[in-house]
């Protein structure tokens, strides 16, 4: 919902997925350490046990789609609430004829609604299509914890570096809300126009990451310019950029 819906499904995804492979495995190796328990099995009931661990892998395998469908859903409604949700809005607001009306808080409180409806309507798909249905007793303990100490493996622990970031947004989340008429209305110029906008606030905290210092890398901000140069992309930036730039010359231009 704050953050853009393609980055936080892009994050979550591949968890999903492993922890689904995870489940998966579980459920054949009970099948296998049930299989070695006896030294002999009768035809017959080696082919219900066969039958078994097939549906209980249809059944983990029904639950990952459930879960990869609630993933994308998830994205699309969450995405709906707020500007900075999903791609299209950018190009939307950055419109001539609707950015100088168009805030982050109206259109929070035009599609938090809308956004809020969908998601029980999604989460009503997905329980009668999958839930309702089905019969996954869930992950063992130790398969959540496994792969929860591979993932603490892989990112690290929390650190005061992450903590500072999520204040910030916070913080921009707070300003966004309230701007329109707790800030732009005091910060003007002589003949009125307000000095501060939605992408002033937008630019503003990351100006601030670039000069709180970290704890994981002493000696350095948070946010580094090798690290933005590195990891963003710009080739995105200089298209939604040139695409707002085009429009609002032909809306100017009367083309």
């Amino acid at each position: 919902m704050f953050c853009n819906s393609v980055a936080v499904t892009l994050l979550i995804t591949p968890f999903a997925i492993g922890l689904m492979n995870a489940a998966e495995e579980q459920v054949r190796n009970a099948v296998d350490a049930h299989d070695t328990d006896g030294d002999s099995v009768e035809t017959g009931e080696a082919q219900d046990r066969q039958a078994s661990s097939e549906r209980s892998v249809k059944e983990v395998q029904q639950f990952a789609d459930c879960l990869l469908l609630g993933i994308a859903y998830s994205a699309t409604c969450g995405g709906i609430a707020t500007i900075t949700g999903t791609l299209n809005h950018y190009f939307l607001a950055g419109e001539a004829l609707l950015s100088s009306e168009l805030t982050w808080g109206r259109w929070f409180t035009f599609g938090f609604p809308i956004s809020l409806v969908t998601v029980l309507l999604a989460y009503a798909s997905l329980y009668f299509r999958y839930i309702r249905a089905m019969k996954f007793n869930g992950i063992d303990h130790e398969v959540l914890e496994a792969e929860y100490k591979d993932l603490l493996q892989e990112v690290g622990p929390f650190s005061r570096d992450e903590l500072a970031v999520a204040l910030v947004q916070l913080a921009q989340i707070v300003l966004l809300v309230i701007r329109p008429f707790a800030i732009s209305p005091f910060i003007t110029t002589e003949f009125g126009s307000t000095l501060i906008n939605d992408a002033t606030i937008a630019c503003a905290p990351v100006v601030l990451l670039f000069f709180i210092p970290s704890i994981v890398r002493p000696g350095q901000a948070v946010l580094t310019w090798p690290a933005v140069h590195e990891k963003f992309d710009f080739g995105l930036l200089l298209l939604i950029g040139g695409a707002l730039a085009i429009s609002s010359g032909f809306i100017q231009s009367g083309l």
